[in-house]
Parts: C-alpha cells; sequence; structure tokens
C-alpha cells in the first residue's frame, strides 16, 4: 500500500531538519522534533494569502530589527 502524501511530507521535514518524525498515534503533539524545534506539518497546494502577507511583515520586522 502506498504511503499517505502527509506522512511522506514529515518524513522529509524530519530528514531536512536532522530530526525524527513522530508516529501519529491518536495523541497530541508535534509531528517532527529536531534539536530545540517542537514542528507541526501542514501539506497544502497553496498557501493562503493572508499567510504569506504576515510571513512577509514578520520577515520584515526581523530584518529592520536586524534579527532572524
Amino acid at each position: 500500500m502506498a504511503e499517505k502524501a502527509w506522512k511522506r511530507y514529515e518524513r522529509e521535514v524530519a530528514r531536512l531538519l536532522s530530526g525524527s518524525r513522530l508516529p501519529n498515534a491518536g495523541r497530541r503533539g508535534p509531528d517532527v522534533l529536531a534539536g530545540q524545534w517542537s514542528v507541526e506539518v501542514k501539506a497544502r497546494r497553496e498557501l493562503p494569502r493572508w499567510l504569506l502577507r504576515a510571513i512577509a511583515q514578520a520577515e520584515d520586522a526581523a530584518r529592520e530589527a536586524g534579527k532572524l
């Protein structure tokens, strides 16, 4: 049986962050743990415009403050 797309995305994020995917066993918690990061993975074809604007606003503010 083919693996679900969301599982593939979670595995790929875990790999990219040198972390580990936590299997979904009906519990609440992150999808991936990687060092100090607790990651919730979402897969969408396209991000909503409001979210892209919010990310751009956060990036601009960080840049102006000399932060990441």
